[in-house]
């Protein structure tokens, strides 16, 4: 009997193309990212004015900076798990809202210590906004992904040139309040539109909700004007469905023999024997079956036991994806403390040089210095835009972070045009290093633990954002500057060194492909 034809999530999400849905969904995840984005640069801002109206020891400003990035990094570990467990859709919103309520809250605190306890539970919510991320992503076909991943990825600069101007326009003749809670707007937006989304089709075919996952790439399909593949959405019994379907049919949930290949074996007297007797035992590779499968019929969809997640870490670090995570953990690190070091030196060296007015600590120069090292991150964008799909992820990711070493060196020079453009370099290098840190790390994982990997990588970076005031600002406060460009040309080196060594490219290939490769 022939059996009835089916697609893959691939095969559909390549089938539908990207179109009006995709825009509709770029556009209120990249809310969210402007929003994240303009939280990620206030402290840059507001740092200097602190320090000068509460009288802020230069330790104490880092402090602060510190306690977000360590937010930041609990939320990445926390918000990717429950991505994986609860879907993308309500984790992304329940996170965007803690972001929203403590950033307007983070307005009305009176002191150091009640900033610091506010502005962590900001990094708490903003560690998940990758979850939104992975929800546009998943929906994304392979042929294109590197651009479009970039395109959200551009949000987060709209997001730090709004900042920028925000703080232009606001701090030099408002209060520093007011400037705190205009930067939680987009947050809100996000929230709102909320509505608007829809649920993972991978993540519903990874909890066992077919008919679900279905019923989203139909409504994909008709607001796209597409139509799906002949057949039905196949069936992964509950494994990954990231893996191809024949692989699928031929190990039903990761066993080399099926139940109705058991039944026949059952029920054939004639050739049941024979048929037992040419199984290659030799052949079935005991170690690919997964018990967590097995396991899993017995539990309601997408949940997770302890074991489970313990399983997953264990898989990261121990398992087939040990070698990869531990590189992109290096890489993560690097560009974190590269980039937030870049972001908080820019705004010490100018305050090195002015010094500190209460009233205005900045200049409108100052400003403008700032809005033009910031938009040094579309040049990084764009370069990581039209070249990942044409040279790789792998040798673009090695070329940013190793041209992002001799701007760093050169910030030794001490004529002050020298610096911000070197800055400026920096800033453009690092940029397009993360944006492609970004599209990559997602694509080495499957679907199943896709935003806890993640998640897991980007908890690590904020080791680097941690590091990050230490690097940029004390030692410049303390008349070492020449200490913060050593440490961040030799992160760049090692960060490029380390591209060298990881095991796959993948660029322009179906995330299935890539998670068998792995």
């Amino acid at each position: 009997m022939e059996k009835p034809k089916s697609f893959t999530i691939d095969e559909a999400i390549d089938g539908i193309g990207f179109g009006k849905f995709h825009w509709m969904l770029m556009l209120i995840v990249g809310i969210s990212w402007i929003g994240v984005g303009m939280q990620m640069m206030l402290l840059s801002f507001l740092g200097p004015f602190l320090e000068c109206s509460w009288t802020l020891l230069p330790a104490q400003e880092s402090i602060l900076v510190s306690v977000e990035s360590f937010g930041i990094l609990c939320g990445n570990l926390f918000w990717g798990c429950v991505g994986d467990r609860f879907g993308r859709k309500k984790t992304a919103l329940f996170c965007t809202a803690i972001i929203a309520l403590f950033g307007v809250v983070s307005a009305v605190t009176q002191n150091i210590s009640q900033l610091c306890a506010v502005r962590f539970f900001v990094g708490i919510g903003s560690g998940g906004i990758h979850v939104a991320f992975m929800l546009f992503l998943e929906f994304v076909p392979s042929e294109r992904r590197g651009f479009w991943s970039a395109v959200v990825q551009g949000w987060w600069i709209v997001g730090t040139l709004a900042q920028a101007v925000t703080a232009m326009l606001i701090l030099p003749t408002l209060r520093w309040r007011t400037f705190v809670l205009v930067s939680a707007v987009p947050l809100v937006v996000f929230v709102c539109l909320g509505f608007l989304l829809v649920e993972s089709p991978r993540f519903l075919l990874s909890a066992g909700q077919l008919e679900k996952a279905s019923e989203i790439l139909e409504y994909v399909s008709e607001m796209n004007g597409k139509k799906l593949p002949p057949g039905e959405l196949a069936d992964m019994c509950n494994a990954d469905p990231d893996e191809p379907a024949e692989e699928v049919e031929e190990e039903c949930c990761d066993d080399k023999v099926s139940s109705d290949d058991e039944k026949s074996y059952e029920n054939d007297d004639d050739g049941g024997s024979e048929d037992l007797e040419s199984i290659d035992l030799e052949s079935i590779d005991l170690e690919s079956i997964d018990l967590e499968v097995i396991d899993a019929e017995s539990k309601q969809p997408g949940e997770r036991s302890s074991k489970s997640l313990l399983k997953t870490f264990q898989q990261l670090l121990l398992g087939k994806y040990a070698t990869i995570t531990v590189i992109l953990l290096i890489q993560w690190v690097v560009c974190a403390l590269l980039y937030y070091g870049i972001v908080l030196l820019t705004t010490t060296l100018l305050l090195e040089i002015n010094g500190c007015d209460a009233e205005n600590p900045l200049t409108m120069y100052d400003y403008l210095l700032v809005l033009v090292t910031t938009a040094a991150d579309i040049p990084g964008l764009l370069l990581g835009m039209f070249l990942i799909d044409r040279v790789g992820a792998k040798p673009l990711l090695a070329f940013f972070l190793l041209t992002c070493a001799i701007p760093c060196f050169l910030l030794f020079v001490p004529q002050q045009t020298v610096r911000v453009c070197m800055l400026s370099l920096a800033r453009t290098t690092v940029g397009g290093a993360f944006h492609v840190l970004h599209t990559y790390t997602p694509e080495c994982y499957g679907t199943s633990i896709r935003t806890t990997a993640f998640g897991f990588c980007a908890a690590f970076a904020k080791i680097g954002g941690m590091i990050a005031p230490f690097v940029a600002s004390v030692p410049v406060d303390n008349g070492k500057s020449w200490l913060s460009f050593t440490i961040l040309g030799v992160a760049a080196i090692v960060g490029g060194l380390s591209c060298f060594f990881l095991p796959v490219e993948t660029t322009g290939r179906d995330l299935s492909d890539l998670d068998n490769e792995v």
